[in-house]
């Protein structure tokens, strides 16, 4: 399976590029976090990680993103989640959530390096030759 960045429709696209354009430096690290379990329970950990990954890798701008769909289901509060992982990395890693399938290929178009625990986001990703 091939897909090139050609078949993102054009508003998905401007939507990625205005959500990353914003970012300075590179690669674009981007995690995908499922927030359909409860994530929140592993938040120190996550966050440790992630910062981590900052001190390695300097250059790096780590952008987690996630369906906002479930944040709207959530019978947890994730905002400390993100409150700790942002408190913990030496630059708070950029959150964003995107609302459908195209805007969440756009978004992995843009990215050089992507770290996912689901299927359907890392066959996404592969397809657009992403690591």
């Amino acid at each position: 399976m091939t897909m090139t960045q050609a078949e993102v429709t054009p508003g998905a696209k401007e939507h990625g590029e205005s959500l990353l354009t914003r970012l300075p430096g590179h690669p674009l690290v981007g995690i995908h976090l499922d927030l359909s379990y409860d994530v929140a329970r592993h938040a120190d950990l996550l966050a440790e990680e992630f910062a981590q990954f900052q001190r390695d890798h300097p250059e790096s701008n780590l952008v987690c993103f996630f369906d906002g769909r479930y944040l709207r289901r959530r019978t947890t509060d994730t905002g400390p989640f993100f409150e700790r992982i942002a408190a913990l990395c030496p630059r708070p890693p950029t959150f964003l959530p995107y609302s459908d399938p195209q805007c969440l290929t756009a978004l992995l178009a843009r990215l050089d390096i992507v770290f996912t625990t689901k299927l359907h986001v890392g066959i996404v990703a592969t397809a657009l030759g992403r690591n």
